[in-house]
């Protein structure tokens, strides 16, 4: 359904805006940091390396906000993040950016696909090392 854009913000007086939930607003981007100063949004919220493969969400906002880019290191991308990725966009490979990815880089999302976070499977192999 439509609703007139009184009081948002930029918006033509009368002009309809869309409502649309909060999750199909996320939009998604991969990309490579071109600079250090991005902080992972992940698990390990670090700063992600200049050139380091990265994740992109951006959120839509709302009638009180602008949309806002979070980024998370390839390592902390999550299975529902994947998911959401794959739900969105029907394929991995139709997702923005992933053409201007190196091949490897390619490869390695693709392999994401429905797997585990790097960062979980860490965590793994240390409790199961921690184990024996």
């Amino acid at each position: 359904s439509l609703a007139p854009a009184a009081g948002v913000p930029g918006a033509a007086a009368g002009a309809p805006v869309a409502e649309v939930p909060l999750a199909a607003m996320a939009e998604y981007q991969w990309s490579y940091a071109p600079t250090n100063r991005a902080t992972c949004r992940g698990a390990c919220k670090e700063k992600i390396a200049k050139g380091a493969l990265r994740l992109a969400i951006i959120d839509g906002g709302n009638d009180h906000h602008h949309p806002t880019t979070y980024f998370r290191c390839f390592g902390c991308v999550t299975d529902k993040q994947i998911s959401n990725l794959e739900n969105a966009h029907g394929a991995m490979e139709q997702v923005p950016g992933f053409d201007g990815l190196a091949a490897e880089d390619q490869a390695r999302v693709l392999a994401r696909g429905g797997g585990q976070p790097a960062a979980k499977a860490k965590a793994k192999a240390k409790a199961k090392a921690a184990e024996a």
